[in-house]
C-alpha cells in the first residue's frame, strides 16, 4: 500500500507499477497470476509500456459514466 499527495502523472504511474510488478515476484507470486484493471485517465495512458513483455495482464476499462460510479464523487 502507498499513499501520495498531489498530481500523479504518467511517470509517477509507471514507476509505481514497475515497482508493483517487482514486489509481486519478490514476494513469491507468478506474473501470469496478476491482472491489474484501469480506467482511461490520462496518466494511465502509458502503461502498456510497463507491461510489454510481462505475463502479468492490463486490463482496461471500457467507457462509463462517472455519475453512476459513486466512487467518482470522492
Amino acid at each position: 500500500m502507498e499513499i501520495r499527495r498531489g498530481s500523479f502523472k504518467w511517470t509517477d504511474v509507471n514507476n509505481w507499477a514497475q515497482s508493483l510488478l517487482n514486489q509481486w515476484v519478490a514476494n513469491g507470486f507468478r506474473l501470469q497470476d496478476l491482472v491489474v484493471v484501469t480506467d482511461k485517465a490520462p496518466s494511465h495512458s502509458r502503461l502498456e509500456s510497463v507491461f510489454k513483455g510481462s505475463e502479468a495482464v492490463l486490463l482496461r476499462l471500457g467507457p462509463y459514466s462517472p455519475k453512476l460510479n459513486p466512487i467518482e464523487s470522492i
